[in-house]
């Protein structure tokens, strides 16, 4: 592992080009908008509940495992390491394409209205 620091976009897309998969452990991610990035240039993609990655649905391309469970997390390397390949351009597009930030939008300002409704 090496930490890079603040990677201009044509490093991060040669990161993307030379890399296997994303692997994203994180505690807490907001939403994290790289893992739509590494899926859109064919990476399969390893990520904690708290990213965000849960909200792409059941796909093969995506594997969960709860924040600081370390055996899920090395379960989850080996099996992406026992089927290592890169997502096909058309699955990868079909994972990515409802994802939009219209469609976080309405989802948020849903969100919120129920809260509303709720409290």
């Amino acid at each position: 592992m090496r930490l890079l620091g603040q990677l201009s976009r044509a490093q991060v897309l040669d990161l993307f080009a030379d890399s296997d998969w994303l692997v994203l452990p994180s505690n807490f991610e907001g939403y994290g908008l790289v893992i739509l990035e590494a899926l859109a240039h064919g990476l399969p993609v390893i990520a904690s509940t708290a990213t965000g990655a849960s909200d792409l649905g059941q796909s093969s391309s995506v594997i969960l495992f709860e924040p600081e469970n370390r055996d899920q997390l090395i379960s989850a390397l080996a099996q992406a390491k026992a089927s290592c390949q890169r997502i096909r351009p058309q699955e990868a597009s079909d994972v990515v394409s409802g994802h939009t930030w219209g469609r976080y939008r309405q989802d948020l300002a849903k969100t919120v209205l129920q809260k509303i409704a709720h409290s």
